[in-house]
């Protein structure tokens, strides 16, 4: 039996194949890989899943988000579990 997956939770996921644009995961042997596009890896921009040290056999964090309408693919994120990126600074104390 092909287990479900809840909307909004946080899955441990195996990477099964690096590609150019994204990483294809492991659910569970029972299920599809899925996709999980380049832009959702980081909230930096990422050329390449290879740039943040991702390769086959590594297990990662993603948060699933149910399925598109249209195409009935799995919806993830990696990025939304990591706080956002702190590079911008805002100073309220000058006067200018």
């Amino acid at each position: 039996r092909i287990p479900e997956l809840e909307f909004g939770a946080i899955y441990n996921v195996k990477i099964v194949e690096v590609r150019e644009n994204g990483l294809m995961l492991q659910f569970n042997p029972k299920m599809q890989p899925a996709f999980l596009h380049v832009s959702q890896l980081d909230q930096r921009k990422v050329n390449h899943p290879s740039a943040l040290g991702m390769e086959v056999g590594q297990e990662i964090a993603v948060k699933y988000f149910g399925r598109d309408p249209a195409t009935g693919q799995i919806r993830l994120s990696r990025k939304v579990l990591y706080s956002p990126a702190t590079s911008v600074i805002k100073n309220l104390g000058s006067k200018r």
